[in-house]
């Protein structure tokens, strides 16, 4: 920490300034040492200011060169491949392999595709196996193939869209994300929702993992379904939280937050309303504001950071629908109930393409020791972000400066 009022000084020989004062060189009477005895009281005032400070997370996006066409963002046209990236509101899920470093994105033009791509480059690798997301080989849903995500075993988790109550919701098993994996469906039933698979998440590795998708068409809640064994076979619990939460509210953006129990999700904006993001964690549910079209989102606990990102997939419902489309916020959700924006960036140039569905991902991801950050917003491609988080500095330490600079103030006034 920088000593306040500190002045340039020369190499002179050191000398004695005043009682109770440490040594130090001179330079004339601009001196090191002519702090007054409140700077010294302040330095404990700062030190514990510091310590408070401390809890909110200081992070920085920075576009990923390497990505796209080289400023972190990867569109249409640097795609070149409509059946990887399209405006046409059939592009909409994604997520990362941590195992791998790579991004999977779901596009269903002229089939479904489920293609795995460079997550440095946003080159595209090559395509998983769809054989089994045809009505012939049992496919249900308005779309065979939506949303995607990876546990943390590197396992690939595809959902299709269900809408009706009567409807099953499928979802499909990769063994990971590399060309000629094996793909099984491993769920394949009613949930007892009436719409299901406008988002996913998943926690988890080894045999236990919870994949995670909110309800929507008249419903209200999400639906968890849990495995014990690596994801082969899973059951799913149907979860209401109620309270404040009207149909819908996790539908759009939602999220695990520290464990498979605890959630954060959001519908955005509704009719002259917008909704808050709402958390749950199993008995208890809180809320706090973010923008209206922040719906896609993903929590990560980093450096000792409770982080979120969002994707604002429309305006805020007052201003203009666009005026914020495609702007990425990170969030500390230290406390659930009051969220504090941390910072916002957009690499995306031009007017943004209208996403009417609100629909898209977020995706933290740990590689290589490199923190990175992508965001969809279903129409506008796909921006990556390297990103850099202090780490939360150890109470201890500030306790220790704190008290070190109490005793320096004691001992100067016992000896002025």
């Amino acid at each position: 920490m920088a000593i306040p009022n500190r002045i340039s000084y020369s190499k002179d020989s050191p000398q004695r300034c005043d009682p109770g004062v440490i040594e130090c060189p001179s330079r004339g009477s601009m001196v090191i040492c002519n702090m007054r005895r409140k700077t010294l009281n302040s330095l404990g005032v700062i030190a514990l200011m510091t310590l408070v400070a401390g809890a909110q997370a200081q992070v920085t996006l920075t576009a990923k060169a390497s990505f796209g066409g080289g400023d972190g963002w990867l569109n249409v046209a640097d795609a070149n491949d409509a059946t990887v990236l399209e405006a046409g509101n059939l592009t909409r899920g994604m997520a990362f392999d941590s195992t791998t470093g790579r991004l999977v994105v779901v596009n269903r033009t002229g089939g479904m595709n489920i293609n795995v791509l460079d997550g440095g480059t946003g080159a595209k690798l090559h395509t998983l196996n769809n054989s089994l997301y045809t009505g012939a080989n049992g496919a249900q849903g308005a779309f065979f193939a939506n949303m995607v995500t990876v546990d943390g075993s590197g396992r690939v988790y595809v959902g299709n869209l269900a809408t009706s109550i009567t409807g099953n919701f499928q979802l499909y098993r990769y063994d990971s994300s590399n060309l000629g994996a094996a793909v099984a469906r491993v769920f394949n039933s009613t949930t007892g929702v009436i719409r299901l698979g406008d988002n996913l998440d998943s926690i988890g590795s080894g045999n236990n993992i919870s994949v995670l998708a909110g309800a929507g068409g008249g419903s209200f809640g999400y639906v968890r379904l849990d495995s014990s064994d690596g994801g082969n076979t899973f059951t799913s619990t149907a979860i209401n939280p109620g309270g404040a939460t009207v149909a819908g509210d996790f539908r759009l953006g939602m999220t695990f937050r520290e464990d498979s129990s605890r959630v954060f999700g959001t519908q955005g904006f509704l009719g002259s309303a917008n909704r808050p993001t709402f958390g749950f964690d199993g008995s208890g549910l809180s809320q706090s504001t973010t923008s209206a079209g922040e719906r896609p989102m993903d929590f990560i606990e980093y450096q000792g950071r409770k982080l979120l990102a969002t994707v604002a997939t429309a305006g805020d419902g007052v201003v203009s629908p666009n005026v914020f489309a495609n702007a990425v916020s990170v969030y500390d959700v230290t406390d659930p109930n009051n969220f504090v924006k941390l910072t916002s960036a957009n690499l995306t140039t031009g007017s943004p393409v209208a996403n009417t569905n609100g629909v898209g991902a977020v995706q933290w991801g740990v590689f290589n020791g490199q923190l990175s950050l992508y965001a969809m917003n279903t129409n506008n491609g796909i921006q990556a972000f390297d990103v850099s988080v202090e780490a939360v500095p150890e109470p201890a330490t500030m306790i220790v400066l704190a008290g070190a600079a109490a005793i320096a103030a004691r001992r100067r006034r016992k000896n002025s």
